[in-house]
Parts: C-alpha cells; sequence; structure tokens
C-alpha cells in the first residue's frame, strides 16, 4: 500500500508506514482506482507540516521503499482549515512532485 509519515503527531512523527492512504474509495477516499491516494487525519488550523511518502507491504516499516528516498528533502504543504473544525483530508497523487493537497472537509 501507499503510506505517508511527517513531522506531526498525527502523520506518525516520522515512523514509515504509520498513516495508510487509500484509493479503494473507503476512509476519506472520494473513488476508487483514481490514481489520488487518501488518507484523513485531524490537523490544528494552520498546520505547516513536512512529509515523505512511500509504498510498501502492510506492516513494512522501513524507509527504503520510501519517495524519493529516506534521505532525500521532504515535501511541505500547509492545512488551512477554513471551515475550523480542526479536520483535514489529505489527498496524494503519489508519485508526482508537488505537495498533497488538503482539502476542507
Amino acid at each position: 500500500g501507499v503510506w505517508l509519515t511527517g513531522d506531526h503527531e498525527a502523520l506518525g512523527t516520522w515512523t514509515p508506514g504509520a498513516v495508510l492512504l487509500h484509493n479503494d474509495g473507503q476512509d476519506g477516499d472520494v473513488a476508487a482506482a483514481d490514481t489520488l491516494w487518501t488518507a484523513q487525519v485531524t490537523l490544528p488550523a494552520g498546520a505547516v507540516l513536512a512529509y515523505k511518502h512511500g509504498i510498501a507491504a502492510p506492516g513494512n516499516k522501513s524507509w527504503d521503499n520510501a519517495e524519493f528516498g529516506g534521505d532525500k528533502p521532504n515535501r511541505l504543504a500547509y492545512a488551512g482549515d477554513g471551515d475550523g473544525n480542526g479536520t483535514v483530508r489529505l489527498r496524494v497523487l503519489y508519485g508526482a512532485p508537488g505537495p498533497v493537497q488538503v482539502l476542507d472537509p
């Protein structure tokens, strides 16, 4: 599966495989098999996130399959929370350069 981790507790605090992303129309994913992988996490309004994602078999907690390698620069995203409810949905076009999409709600 595709995973995400980053510098925030809700992203697993740099634990590879901490947040599993979905492309099956479940758990916040809008449409199955659309190449957009989704995770729904709760973040504080205005959080600035550093993160990486990768591919691994479930339970594999290794940096070996991190996108761009574990030693490459992190991606960055700003979690704007327009409605103030504290929940944002992260959408990742896995393997493409650029930030995740932060959707609210």
